[in-house]
């Protein structure tokens, strides 16, 4: 009974901390995706209109939203995983290396 009840709160915590890091993780996506959509918009001003709608992100293939959240894995994968979250585990290379040229300062 004794190894039952130290087993579960074992995997109870694993999974509590997993959440913490599973929602630090997606914060910092959105993050970035929002800095790119950004910086997009800053070289392609016509989009300006297009940015403020709402859900432009749905329609927008240009949308860092679009492609990291919508194309990419689904966030039930990303969590029940056993990799490190970080983006290389997650994302094709070539797309961090679209978002890493307009959000990583020069």
């Amino acid at each position: 009974m004794v190894y039952m009840l130290i087993g579960m709160s074992l995997i109870i915590l694993s999974l509590g901390i997993r959440t913490m890091k599973f929602r630090k993780f997606m914060k910092n996506i959105t993050k970035v995706c929002h800095l790119y959509d950004w910086k997009h918009v800053d070289e392609n001003g016509d989009l300006l209109l297009e940015i403020i709608e709402d859900n432009y992100w749905l329609t927008s293939k240009w949308s860092a939203y679009n492609f990291m959240y919508l194309k990419g894995p689904n966030p039930w994968r990303i969590f029940f995983s056993f990799k490190k979250l970080k983006l290389e585990n997650f994302y094709e290379q070539s797309v961090i290396q679209t978002v890493k040229q307009k959000v990583v300062k020069k």
